[in-house]
C-alpha cells in the first residue's frame, strides 16, 4: 500500500511540505482533494480482507474444535459447569434428588 500511497502523495498531493520526507505524507495532501478517496478505498480493501481472513480463521477453528469435543471421551466431553450449589445440596446424591 506504500509503494502506492507515497508516490501519489508525491507528485499529485499538493501541498507542498519543507523537506522531500514531508512529501510523501498525508499531511501532503490538500484537503477534500482526490487522493482522499484512494484512500478510502483503501481503507475498505484492508477491513474487508481482513474480514474475510478472521471469518475463514474461525471457521477453521469451529471444525476443529467440533472435531476435538467429539473425540473427547465421554465423562469428560459431557460435564457441565454447576455453580451456586446450596450447602445442604453439596453431595452427589442430594444434587441429583434436586435435580429429578
Amino acid at each position: 500500500l506504500m509503494c502506492i500511497l507515497c508516490p501519489l502523495h508525491y507528485y499529485f498531493g499538493g501541498e507542498r511540505g519543507e523537506s522531500e520526507l514531508s512529501k510523501l505524507g498525508m499531511g501532503n495532501v490538500e484537503k477534500g482533494s482526490w487522493l482522499c478517496w484512494v484512500h478510502c478505498g483503501f481503507v475498505w480493501f484492508v477491513v474487508l480482507n481482513v474480514d474475510r481472513c478472521i471469518f475463514s480463521a474461525q471457521k477453521s477453528f469451529m471444525r476443529r474444535r467440533v472435531r476435538w469435543l467429539k473425540d473427547m471421551p465421554e465423562p469428560r466431553a459431557t460435564t457441565i459447569l454447576v455453580e451456586q450449589i446450596p450447602e445442604s445440596c453439596c453431595s452427589d446424591e442430594a444434587l441429583r434428588d434436586r435435580k429429578s
